[in-house]
């Protein structure tokens, strides 16, 4: 099976403005202003939720035109508001079951306002199964490696003061997806056996990268999170967490092309300094030298990866390093990807260190064009395990300061 971008664009479409109306209805309803952070396509199977372990699911089965299982997880803050909104004291105080029916009722809601949004836009019957409240992770249907591909769809949705609220999620059959986003032939149509290469080929890097970062630092880590999802390019900044970041941006060209971002949280740059030095006291000029040769041959192990899989040559740029905000660190990344594309494939994934505070968000936002081509080697070629990582030694060499927004103008054209 193919898939095709330009109805893989439509449905993402489709997510969102269901998303959108589901959260009008609440906010109608509750009177809780909400908005849609992002709406995201995860590709392979559906990924665990990062809800907290007390969050509850309401579900629903869809039959018909869409079919399969959609969900929306409530986060534990706001089950309690709306107990109190609709009948009064904590979820399980005084009268469980009136609690739950409440809670019943408001995930009914928003399930159901995810589901008109999609048939409004399909002009499509879809049958709805009586809601039910599961236990987080119960909702997600368990996918298999026949299946020709395996996607779902995810909208977080947080109050007006940022907190998250709830997320919606359809996790359709395989033949929705079929019906949804296959083609036979197109300029932009990719092979499903081409998509799962990539996503083999991107873990590997970050296997590569986990050793990388063991090689250099002697500190054991963990890839707690990876997902190869779809998202529109607008609605990518609201995809980094909110917080002050040490970040470092890198473009890399040829075959694929596109950008690299670090996002190091503030304590776990610190964290990682003191380890490298063991020295507490190293939080300037060092820090920030430290920081962006980490990065540095962590991306260079993860693109030498690819490269040799492929049988291409993939250059980087030099590190920018940034402190700021999330958004306003990837928001010049958006702006030189938006003049070619509205649409991306990113590659999240995260390293956490096992025994410290030290946790790395890695983003890769490729280019749409060279990706294709990428996936299309990718085709025929089979995927080896990367290199091993090279041996390091803190050094204490002169820092290299780029603005972000240096990437745009000199190194990719």
């Amino acid at each position: 099976m193919k898939l095709d971008l330009p109805r893989l664009e439509s449905v993402y479409e489709m997510a969102h403005d269901g998303a959108q109306l589901a959260a009008t209805r609440f906010t109608n309803s509750l009177e809780i202003d909400t908005r849609v952070r992002n709406t995201r396509i995860a590709f392979g199977t559906p990924p665990t939720s990062a809800a907290d372990e007390r969050s509850v699911a309401v579900a629903i089965d869809l039959d018909g035109f869409l079919d399969g299982r959609c969900f929306v997880e409530f986060d534990e803050s706001i089950v309690a508001t709306i107990q109190r909104r609709l009948v009064g004291g904590r979820f399980d105080e005084p009268d469980p079951a009136l609690g739950r029916s409440a809670l019943r009722e408001v995930g009914a809601m928003l399930n159901n306002g995810f589901v008109d949004g999609w048939a409004d836009a399909l002009d499509a019957d879809i049958d709805v199964s009586p809601p039910s409240i599961e236990s987080i992770g119960t909702p997600q249907r368990q996918v298999t490696a026949s299946e020709p591909l395996e996607l779902s769809f995810w909208s977080q949705i947080d109050t007006v003061d940022h907190s998250r609220a709830f997320t919606l999620c359809f996790v359709p059959t395989a033949d929705c997806v079929e019906r949804l986003v296959s083609t036979d032939a197109g300029e932009r149509a990719i092979e499903a056996s081409a998509l799962r290469g990539l996503d083999t080929l991107l873990e590997n890097g970050v296997a590569s990268m986990s050793d990388t970062v063991t090689a250099m630092t002697g500190i054991e880590v963990e890839t707690p999170t990876n997902r190869l999802e779809f998202i529109s390019i607008d609605r990518l900044p609201a995809r980094v967490s909110n917080g002050r970041y040490r970040s470092v941006a890198f473009s890399f060209h040829d075959t694929p092309s596109g950008y690299l971002l670090f996002l190091f949280d503030h304590d776990g740059a610190s964290a990682l300094v003191r380890e490298l030095f063991g020295e507490p006291s190293h939080n300037g000029a060092m820090a920030r030298d430290a920081i962006q040769e980490l990065a540095n041959v962590m991306t260079s192990s993860l693109l030498d990866g690819w490269a040799n899989v492929l049988e291409t040559t993939i250059d980087h740029s030099t590190p920018a390093y940034t402190d700021d905000m999330g958004a306003a660190v990837i928001d010049p990344l958006v702006v030189g990807l938006s003049e070619r594309q509205e649409f991306a494939f990113v590659f999240s994934f995260q390293l956490r260190a096992i025994d410290t505070s030290i946790e790395l968000d890695v983003y890769t936002i490729p280019d749409e064009a060279d990706l294709l081509r990428a996936l299309r080697l990718l085709e025929t070629k089979p995927i080896e395990p990367v290199a091993q990582p090279p041996s390091f030694t803190p050094t204490e060499a002169t820092p290299t300061a780029f603005a972000v927004g240096d990437l745009l103008e000199s190194d990719h054209p």
